[in-house]
């Protein structure tokens, strides 16, 4: 059985529906878009169980 994960990404803090601003993970920041992309690969791969050794 497959799952399906669904990881809503949102530019703006405040744009998040309050249900979700409880599991905030990564802020998106785009002075420093390189260091976002890192934090969101690394949540994808904890979120895929994964430790490091599945490149997207």
């Amino acid at each position: 059985m497959n799952v399906l994960i669904i990881i809503p990404i949102f530019q703006h803090e405040e744009d998040m529906p309050p249900l979700l601003s409880t599991r905030l993970g990564v802020l998106f920041n785009d002075s420093d878009l390189d260091s976002t992309v890192e934090e969101l690969y690394k949540l994808l791969l904890k979120k895929l169980g994964s430790k490091g050794e599945t490149s997207i």
